[in-house]
């Protein structure tokens, strides 16, 4: 069983408390107005960096950013490729392109930041805090105003881990999911240097230095591509280092399809989640 010890506070939160995007927004508009200037308030919102999954329809992403703006918030949208995947130092490359430009929506030191990643999203996510740890002085600004984090569908484990999703993913027919589970751990084994490496790397950032910060992480008990063990030995090494984790699992929803599914909950959900995560940085 998953360690979940804050689940039913962010579960009871929602379904206790009427909170409603037009409540969230005027939550947000009276906090950052006071004296300052209509712009100094728009430059000073939330910030949302959405990371959704691999060949997310511009569609079905563009609800996440609806939610957000109904909040009050500014939204970064940024599309894993499988690309970044195969060759994880293009990855990187695109991840630090990422963050100029996070840093250019920054004019202001105290710009609440919010992750938000779906699926492949959080691997994106990863390459970001490799990046992070490895130049904090660069990105000090990122790093100090990132306020917390939502992992939805998270996709974590070993190359050999992640096969075996990705192969139940990709097809119904056996053989091919064999072939998968074959291939996919022998390509990052012939090409290690510029793959395996760098892929664990990144999943080993994510587990043991992300930010310190409130977590909400959302899967299902029927996704194939979540891998048990390897979720719980990250929530397992999360709260060892003090982030305030937050667990909801749906007993019944396709992997990266819970907004699409339960819409009203979700967003109920992430409102009060983010609502609160914010409200203890006042």
């Amino acid at each position: 069983m998953l360690p979940v010890p804050t689940t039913q506070i962010a579960c009871n939160v929602y379904r206790n408390m009427a909170w409603t995007s037009s409540s969230l927004y005027k939550l947000h508009q009276k906090r950052f107005s006071s004296t300052s200037s209509l712009r100094k308030e728009q430059t000073n919102r939330p910030l949302v960096l959405f990371l959704p999954w691999l060949g997310a329809a511009p569609k079905a992403s563009e609800k996440y950013v609806t939610m957000y703006r109904k909040f009050g918030f500014d939204v970064l949208k940024r599309q894993p490729k499988p690309i970044h995947i195969l060759w994880p130092l293009h990855g990187l490359k695109e991840s630090r392109q990422f963050l100029h430009e996070i840093q250019a929506e920054l004019s202001s030191e105290n710009r609440p930041i919010i992750i938000h990643c779906v699926s492949v999203g959080g691997y994106y996510y990863a390459l970001m805090l490799m990046l992070l740890k490895a130049e904090p002085e660069t990105f000090q600004n990122i790093i100090s105003n990132i306020q917390c984090q939502i992992i939805d569908s998270p996709v974590l484990g070993t190359v050999n881990e992640v096969a075996i999703g990705v192969a139940q993913m990709a097809s119904q027919n056996q053989t091919v999911q064999k072939l998968i589970k074959i291939l996919m751990p022998l390509y990052y084994a012939a090409t290690s240097p510029y793959t395996a490496k760098y892929y664990n790397e990144s999943m080993d950032t994510i587990k043991l230095h992300p930010p310190v910060v409130p977590s909400l992480i959302m899967s299902s008990e029927n996704d194939p591509m979540i891998l048990p063990r390897s979720m719980e030995s990250h929530v397992t090494a999360w709260t060892g280092i003090g982030i305030d984790n937050n667990i909801h699992m749906w007993e019944n929803s396709e992997h990266a399809q819970h907004l699409k599914n339960y819409p009203i909950e979700y967003e109920n959900m992430v409102g009060c989640f983010v609502k609160k995560a914010l409200s203890k940085k006042q």
